[in-house]
């Protein structure tokens, strides 16, 4: 899918503004899951205020003015050109009046026939259509949207000091933020509040837990993902105990959990994106959310107002490595991608409500830290000695 004619993998850009970058958008279907089971308003009550901001208007943010007036390959497409420009051939600056009244025809659908408004009829016409235009199309259809489905599985909890962390499992990013509060949990990290001493600690338990989420992390639903091997006390003693006063040139190899079967590692590119939310509400009510297009703009094609999603170049490019061992986070039919994205609730040891936090997510970023503005804080930190980490 991601391989071109030789069998080598495809350029970044070209995949993802290919149409083979886009799966099913499922968030429209997974808030009409919970909100069957947990909302209180009716469904076609919850779209006013999208409709009202799309069709009077709103002012650019200056994140947005920026995004569209950068070199991204996406803010380049000619849907994102013609979205962006305004009347006078010039982009849109921050404080400019964004209108997108295609938008709000497309979210009164919604909330009118719910998710099939997207999955199904012109819209989801329109998405399958737009998929299988240029030299690269995608092969999505019609009847993958309609089969699409929101999966609901129960919440990976673990302890973590005084507090029950919990996060969604495999495929998104929870196992690994667990396994890197684990590793955490045994240094001293907790002396070093936001000095050198712990954002190195922090570093180094960071290339510890990748390394195994690079190796191990897929879609359960058609690889074995050890996940309890991985978050054992005595696994994550032995990993710890690498973690020394001087980082190590390398990046660390992954480990052998229990439970582990051979995998290859993974070189899936990663970009910066995405947004988070939480919501606590009067009566004890909490969503931790992370939603995104993965990368800005998504593949930089529009229907009916909305970007399509470049997720599926979340998946590893190649299936195999050189040697031919597979990848834990190879494409496959029906398969969702590996994903960065760890929204958590926090809890305390009697299950009581503490805290929800998340992230934008990407490699370089914990839902559980927040981040100073330290180089070292941003996965750019070259330093080898921790009194080389400076603030």
């Amino acid at each position: 899918m991601f391989l071109d004619e030789a069998g080598k993998p495809l350029n970044r850009a070209a995949a993802v503004l290919s149409g083979r970058s886009t799966g099913a958008p499922g968030a429209v279907a997974m808030l009409a899951m919970a909100q069957a089971d947990h909302g209180k308003l009716p469904w076609n009550r919850l779209f006013l205020d999208a409709e009202r901001l799309a069709d009077q208007g709103f002012p650019a943010p200056g994140r947005m003015a920026m995004s569209a007036a950068s070199r991204s390959p996406q803010a380049s497409t000619p849907d994102a050109l013609a979205y962006f420009t305004k009347p006078d051939g010039t982009k849109i600056q921050k404080g400019d009046t964004v209108r997108n009244p295609a938008y709000a025809a497309t979210v009164r659908k919604i909330a009118a026939e719910g998710p099939k408004a997207l999955l199904e009829g012109e819209i989801g016409e329109a998405i399958v259509a737009k998929v299988r235009e240029g030299e690269r199309p995608g092969t999505l259809t019609l009847e993958d949207l309609k089969r699409y489905k929101p999966r609901k599985g129960q919440a990976l909890c673990r302890p973590f000091r005084v507090y029950i962390v919990c996060t969604p499992g495999a495929p998104p990013g929870g196992p690994a933020v667990l396994q890197g509060l684990g590793l955490l949990e045994r240094t001293d990290v907790a002396a070093h509040p936001n000095d050198a001493e712990g954002w190195y600690l922090f570093s180094q338990a960071s290339r510890l837990m990748y390394a195994d989420r690079d190796r191990y992390i897929g879609d359960p639903a058609f690889v074995h993902v050890p996940i309890e091997g991985l978050l054992e006390p005595a696994y994550l003693d032995q990993r710890a105990k690498l973690i020394g006063p001087v980082a190590s040139p390398t990046a660390p190899p992954a480990g052998t959990p229990r439970g582990a079967q051979a995998r290859a590692p993974d070189q899936t590119k990663e970009p910066a994106g995405t947004t988070h939310f939480v919501v606590v509400d009067r009566a004890g009510n909490v969503v931790s959310m992370t939603t995104t297009v993965e990368s800005i703009f998504g593949s930089g094609r529009m229907v009916h107002g909305f970007f399509l999603n470049n997720q599926l170049t979340d998946f590893s490019f190649s299936p195999t490595d050189k040697d031919g061992a597979p990848i834990a986070n190879a494409v496959g039919p029906g398969k969702r991608p590996r994903s960065s994205m760890a929204p958590a609730i926090v809890l305390d040891r009697n299950r009581n409500f503490v805290a929800a936090v998340g992230s934008p997510a990407a490699r370089r970023s914990w839902p559980i830290i927040s981040r100073p503005s330290s180089p070292c804080s941003t996965g750019r930190c070259r330093c080898r000695r921790r009194s080389a980490c400076r603030t």
